[in-house]
């Protein structure tokens, strides 16, 4: 049996960091979509560094007399980039800036050119819809469109600092650069350099750019549905030694459906490919349930053998402080501000205009115990299934690849713990 503590990792809390943007709006068009730094070093993927943009809104946008404003990571002095022409819903604007020496690629045909480098170790850049030149370490100021802040030593950045990047990886903004919450650390990525001037194919989000609450996601039905609470009828939690997932999962009943249609929150935590624990995770919009290590679905309108409504997550924070790989054990997990979109576990791909469900902060603590032979269909192995009060079995295990598993009829169940909370970002 494996038992874990959890460990949670805090980064860029001092008490002398002075965040500029935490107060101002999200940015709800152009954004700071790439940061490269390593133009021209050695090793270097390209010859000269470069900051792309991207226009995650739904309109297009002139950037006449906007500027783009480099400083190293403790400076108060800002090199000024002058921009021009426009940029379309979906379009991304490569801006070319300074080098290290001459080793790397040309880029692509760029859009913007300056001549100040933007740091390898760290930096800050910032968008802003004027000439206006910026000063101070840390400015703040309605102007400011955008702001990446980067590196152990940045002195200015949005609510905490984003990774360093080197000669071979950029950071860039997650979704395609579509995602945008404030939040320099978990909007960026690391990832080898890719620059896209405007004549990149656009690539819309197909999202509300600045919707409250959501991460700047919204679906065709008009936005996320928000579940702050996830009352629990029932929670069960098993191991499937032929998976390899130790899994937990939490019911609740919806009295106004006629069928007596449940909800069903799974989280599944994966060993196949050697996961280790604690684990923490940041669910990118690129996961699939075939693949992802750290699992969470939801299901909707669920009935004997199925669930109406299917949904799988894709945006979000994901940890696992415990999970047991034992016919008896426990899962200990939690999820943040996870967003699930309406899922095709058929073919593992989000279906097409579907909805979208939020839920922003939920921990499930769920203890099996080593099941006794299988009841009315049960399954034994650490997946009886869950016995209802005529002692039928009406919850089965998971079936790898088909998302959430069903629930049906009246329930006398005895209540595991469930701990829901909200946690501040």
């Amino acid at each position: 049996m494996r038992s874990f503590a959890l460990l949670l990792v805090l980064a860029g809390c001092g008490v002398t960091d002075q965040p500029s943007q935490l107060q101002q709006a999200l940015s709800s068009n152009v954004v700071i979509s790439e940061v490269y730094g390593g133009g021209g070093s050695t090793n270097a993927t390209f010859d000269s560094d470069f900051v792309e943009l991207f226009n995650r809104g739904s309109a297009g946008v002139t950037v006449d007399g906007w500027t783009l404003q480099l400083a190293t990571e403790t400076s108060a002095t800002w090199n000024v980039v002058p921009l021009s022409g426009s940029i379309e819903a979906g379009e991304s604007y490569l801006v070319r800036l300074g080098a290290a020496g001459p080793a790397g690629a040309p880029l692509p045909q760029v859009d913007a050119t300056g001549t100040a480098p933007v740091g390898i170790s760290g930096g800050k850049v910032m968008l802003v819809s004027a000439g206006t030149v910026m000063n101070g370490v840390c400015p703040s100021t309605a102007l400011i469109v955008d702001l990446v802040g980067y590196g152990p030593s940045a002195t200015c950045f949005e609510r905490a600092r984003a990774q360093q990047p080197s000669s071979t990886m950029s950071l860039q903004r997650r979704d395609d650069g579509c995602v945008e919450r404030d939040d320099n650390a978990n909007d960026f990525v690391l990832a080898g350099p890719t620059p896209m001037p405007l004549s990149t194919a656009k690539r819309p989000c197909m999202r509300d750019a600045g919707a409250p609450g959501d991460g700047g996601f919204v679906e065709p039905d008009g936005g996320c549905q928000v579940l702050s609470v996830f009352p629990s009828v029932a929670t069960r939690g098993g191991y499937d030694r032929v998976t390899q997932r130790s899994f937990a999962r939490l019911f609740t009943q919806e009295p106004a459906l006629s069928d007596g249609g449940m909800q069903s929150l799974s989280l599944e935590a994966a060993f196949f490919s050697g996961l280790g624990l604690p684990a923490m995770r940041s669910i990118t919009s690129a996961d699939r349930y075939s693949t992802c290590e750290l699992c969470v679905t939801y299901g909707r309108r669920c009935t004997r053998g199925t669930c109406f409504e299917e949904f799988f997550a894709q945006s979000g924070e994901v940890s696992v402080s415990q999970a047991d790989q034992s016919d008896a054990g426990r899962l200990a997990g939690a999820v943040t501000n996870v967003r699930f979109v309406r899922w095709d576990f058929a073919n593992d791909r989000p279906v097409p205009g579907g909805q979208c469900v939020v839920i922003p902060s939920l921990a499930l603590d769920v203890s099996w115990v080593e099941p006794q032979a299988p009841v009315d269909g049960g399954t034994a192995g650490g997946d009886a299934g869950v016995v209802s009060a005529d002692g039928g079995v009406v919850e089965q295990g998971p079936t790898p690849g088909c998302g959430c598993s069903s629930t049906a009829g009246s329930f006398a169940f005895a209540l595991a713990t469930l701990l829901v909370s909200r946690r501040r970002r």
